[in-house]
């Protein structure tokens, strides 16, 4: 779930505390690249600031029980508390509906592309973590499947979004995967985890505003 907080704020708000409420019927499972709490139905996450046309967004995994209506449903009651130009607090509140899709192709075709372009770089990102973890404790082979695994997911999300940096994204991990099918630690796997990391670096700190 993403939720575009630029266009519920029109204005530079900073110090965004976000609560997330999620009616019975839905399980929130997961929050991809920035911390959050978990309490039930409620979570909570955190943006430093939040700047006019900068987005910024918080993904959330919510797992949605199988009797859950097809049309229009409340889908989380959102509210922001944030501090204005001028360090007044603030709070907005808004409703979040949403319908159930009826088809795998209705899904793809109501995907929101740079949405899931997110989404996919930040699952990535997380496999090829345990990856390097899987390496440096000696699990080549479990590293290989991993990553090789996480290179079809880009490659296939790639061609479905039609997008170039997913497909950059998949080319950069090709040239780990072949280093990391290669035994033992040499400098070539030294260069390329140093890359991943890195690359994993530079994705928390735009996340981490």
């Amino acid at each position: 779930v993403s939720l575009e907080l630029h266009d519920a704020l029109a204005v530079v708000a900073r110090d965004v505390d976000i609560e997330m409420t999620f009616p019975a019927g839905m399980r929130p499972i997961r929050a991809l690249g920035r911390s959050a709490t978990f309490d039930g139905q409620v979570v909570k996450s955190h943006i430093k600031d939040l700047i006019t046309r900068v987005e910024r967004y918080v993904l959330i995994e919510v797992e949605l029980s199988s009797d859950q209506p097809s049309n229009d449903f409340t889908f989380a009651q959102v509210k922001l508390d944030y501090k204005d130009t001028e360090g007044q607090k603030r709070r907005r509140e808004t409703t979040v509906t949403t319908s159930r899709a009826q088809s795998a192709e209705e899904m793809d075709q109501s995907a929101v592309s740079h949405v899931m372009e997110n989404v996919v770089e930040l699952i990535a990102r997380e496999q090829q973590s345990l990856a390097i973890i899987l390496k440096d404790k000696g699990e080549d082979e479990k590293a290989a499947k991993l990553i090789r695994d996480t290179n079809e997911y880009l490659r296939q999300s790639a061609i479905q979004f039609e997008s170039e940096e997913l497909k950059a994204m998949e080319k950069r991990g090709r040239e780990d995967e072949a280093v990391i099918r290669k035994k033992g630690k040499g400098t070539a796997w030294k260069r390329s985890r140093k890359k991943m990391r890195h690359e994993a670096y530079r994705s928390d700190q735009q996340m981490g505003y």
